[in-house]
């Protein structure tokens, strides 16, 4: 193994090696030195010493090897206690343990863990003196009777256990290094000074696989005396005690110890004591009432039944009992059935008593809740905006007139804040021209102004005055939803006065004229309760007939020069008066139309066959075959349109002359060849020419005849030709 170990190059692998050469050494010479023991002791199956030493350094080496390389370093660097304890494996022996009832304890079935308990452990006051003095603090926990490093276990009443305790670790490992090595976890740290060095530890050991209910006994040896933690992390020794009658053989390292806890007995093995729990009574931390309970303090044994009571205070209710095997928690008179040590809580409750706040009116209150008797309370009341807190009542009752109030609860308490509505001065006036009304939501004149209610302000101008706006301070304007409005809503919010402002109104009136003036009063708008001058003066060709006045606003209609008074046009915003003007009449001598050679024109005119001024007739001018018209001549200016349209109107203003002129309709002529040859003739005509087309050939060529218009020419076979116009309508372009 050394030579092994040597091949692994860390610091935690030497001293490993160093630790394993030592252990087998050391097991080696104790084996060699000493004789085997009496194996009748521990039964066939027990090994000696020495092959039990040899059997452990081998696993040791193995376990090393291939699964406990980290939990051994762990081991290595804290101190330890290492503590071999057992009984006799010796099935025949008297000194395997038994139950009260005289059989050994059950050992379960093959296998670990399913055994009666055994603890190794210690008493809090012990001493060599009185081993037994004092609570009973377990160094381990599931420990039973039965269980072997192996796993297959012993048989009943029989176990070895090796239990290895740590410095400063709250872990206990049993069986280490072994097959059926496990942990536990004691629920405090061991330290150099927990336990004490020198006191006496022990056995105890049950007649159940569990402590509730169980009877027991323990046992403890002259020389089971706590070791001090070796210093650093050397190689710790271990202790061998077992639960054996006489003294142990020379050179055993085994320490035999029969001093039992029950030592009256004839057969001390047995568990003997039955075991006594403490079961103690108290009022809970937690109640926020107050109350009684019975004393029921005292020891009791396993499933006594105990009478629980509790009484609550005045003003205070049970809430429940807090604890394990209570059969009806939530009653005050029930029992308790003794399972263990424990101390029984009554919970009181103080009873709750309801403070309900309410309001009526507009308005929040605070400070409602549940409280206890006696508890001090502050409530408020807070009116709401435009509103005032008038009293608490309670039962109809003034209960108090200030918004805070401090209470103390003596019970369920109902309070109700009153708040009301604040009340306003409204003053309402107006300016001359009108008058006012102001009405509430029933349409009636309201009696007082309540905050926030609304109203209708309604301004009434009189005949000829319009309303022009709500005066008042920005507060008071604040409050009403359109000061321009003649009728708006008010919402009062304080104290307000308001005046409805009216002004005179100014009507439009439109001034117009048919035709044919000079000047007119304008158009305008004036005051309502004014009277203007109206007049009108014609142009030359006009002639005044009367005025158009359909609201009978002018003194005289018939005059062209009157007053229009403007109050008439109420109750209407506007008004028109016209001017009505004819025309004077012309005859055919005052209006000269004629029309030059090559068309004629035609011109409208009344059904008398006179023309009226400042009328608008047709005028046309048509050519003649041939003939295009040209221009008119003469007075052009009075013509509609330009004076090179033919068909044109004219605007009668007075006398005038107009000539319509006109010209010669110019025709293209176009001459071309097919074959050698060329052609002579004029490039355009009128319809006053007779024109003539000639055609000549070459050398070598000859004329054969015309194509083309042919219908005007007088030979078209011919190669010198007429085309006499005269005997054709319609002159055109003509190609040849």
């Amino acid at each position: 193994p050394s030579v092994l170990l040597r091949s692994v190059s860390s610091p935690f692998f030497e001293y490993s090696i160093f630790f394993l050469r030592a252990r087998i050494s050391s097991s080696v010479v104790k084996s060699l030195s000493k004789p085997y023991e009496n194996r009748s002791s521990f039964g066939a199956a027990e090994f000696s010493h020495r092959d039990r030493n040899f059997s452990f350094s081998l696993l040791y080496l193995c376990l090393f090897l291939f699964t406990v390389l980290f939990p051994f370093q762990q081991a290595l660097t804290a101190p330890q206690i290492s503590i071999v304890w057992g009984t006799t494996t010796n099935a025949s022996s008297s000194d395997v343990l038994k139950g009260f009832d005289g059989l050994p304890l059950s050992a379960g079935v093959q296998g670990n863990g399913d055994g009666d308990l055994v603890e190794l452990g210690y008493f809090s006051e012990a001493s060599t003196g009185s081993p037994f003095s004092g609570a009973w603090i377990p160094l381990t926990k599931q420990t039973k009777v039965g269980d072997s490093s192996s796993g297959y276990g012993f048989g009943n009443g029989m176990f070895i256990f090796t239990s290895n305790f740590y410095r400063d670790s709250d872990q206990v490992v049993v069986f280490p290094t072994e097959p059926k090595e496990y942990s536990e976890e004691l629920g405090f740290t061991v330290t150099s000074s927990t336990p004490p060095t020198g006191t006496p530890f022990c056995i105890r050991f049950y007649d159940g696989p569990q402590k509730g209910g169980a009877r027991y006994n323990t046992v403890t040896g002259d020389n089971w005396l706590w070791p001090a933690f070796p210093n650093g992390s050397s190689i710790p020794s271990n202790l061998y005690i077992k639960i054996a009658s006489g003294s142990e053989p020379a050179g055993s390292s085994w320490k035999y110890g029969s001093t039992f806890e029950d030592n009256d007995q004839a057969d001390r093995f047995k568990t003997t004591i039955i075991p006594q729990y403490t079961i103690g009574v108290a009022i809970s931390g937690y109640s926020n009432g107050q109350g009684s309970v019975t004393d029921i303090n005292g020891s009791y044994g396993w499933g006594d039944s105990v009478n629980l009571a509790a009484t609550p205070a005045p003003h205070s209710g049970f809430m429940g009992w807090i604890g394990e095997g209570i059969a009806e928690p939530w009653n005050q008179n029930t029992t308790l059935t003794v399972g263990g040590d424990q101390t029984v809580y009554a919970d009181f409750f103080a009873i709750p008593y309801l403070l309900n706040l309410e309001a009526q009116g507009d308005g929040s209150v605070s400070g409602s809740g549940s409280f206890v008797f006696g508890e001090v309370v502050t409530i408020n009341a807070y009116p709401s905006f435009g509103h005032s807190f008038i009293r608490w009542e309670k039962n109809g009752n003034t209960f108090s007139s200030s918004a805070e109030v401090t209470l103390t609860m003596d019970g369920d308490t109902n309070l109700t804040a009153v708040f009301a509505r604040n009340e306003y001065t409204v003053n309402v006036g107006a300016t001359e021209g009108g008058t006012y009304e102001i009405l509430d939501s029933n349409q009636s004149a309201p009696s007082s102004y309540g905050h926030g209610l609304g109203y209708t302000l309604r301004a009434l101008p009189y005949p000829h005055y319009g309303f022009s706006s709500w005066y008042s301070t920005a507060t008071g304007l604040s409050m009403i939803g359109n000061e321009s409005f003649a009728q708006t809503t008010f919402i009062p919010t304080a104290d307000a006065n308001f005046t409805a402002i009216f002004s005179e109104l100014n009507y439009n009136l439109t001034i117009e004229s048919t035709q044919g003036y000079n000047a007119l009063t304008e158009s305008g708008t004036f005051p309502a309760l004014s009277i203007i001058p109206v007049k009108v003066e014609v142009s030359e060709g006009f002639v005044f007939d009367y005025w158009l006045d359909p609201m009978g606003i002018l003194a005289d209609p018939n005059s062209w020069q009157t007053e229009a008074n403007i109050s008439r046009i109420y109750p209407y915003m506007e008004a028109s008066i016209s001017a009505v003007l004819r025309l004077d009449d012309y005859d055919e001598s005052d209006i000269n139309m004629t029309s030059d050679y090559g068309g004629n024109i035609s011109f409208e005119s009344d059904e008398t066959g006179g023309f009226t001024h400042y009328n608008t007739y047709e005028l046309n001018a048509t050519p003649v075959l041939g003939y295009q018209f040209d221009q008119w001549e003469g007075d052009t200016e009075q013509l509609e349109f330009s004076a090179f349209d033919p068909s044109n109107k004219v605007l009668i203003e007075g006398p005038l002359s107009l000539k319509a002129t006109y010209k010669l309709s110019l025709f293209n002529l176009t001459l071309s060849v097919e074959g050698d040859g060329n052609t002579i003739g004029p490039e355009t005509f009128t319809i006053s020419d007779t024109p003539t087309i000639k055609a000549l050939a070459f050398p070598g060529f000859k004329f054969t005849h015309w194509t083309g218009d042919t219908d005007f020419l007088l030979d078209h076979l011919a190669s010198e030709t007429f085309i006499p116009l005269e005997s054709n309508s319609i002159p055109r372009d003509l190609s040849f």
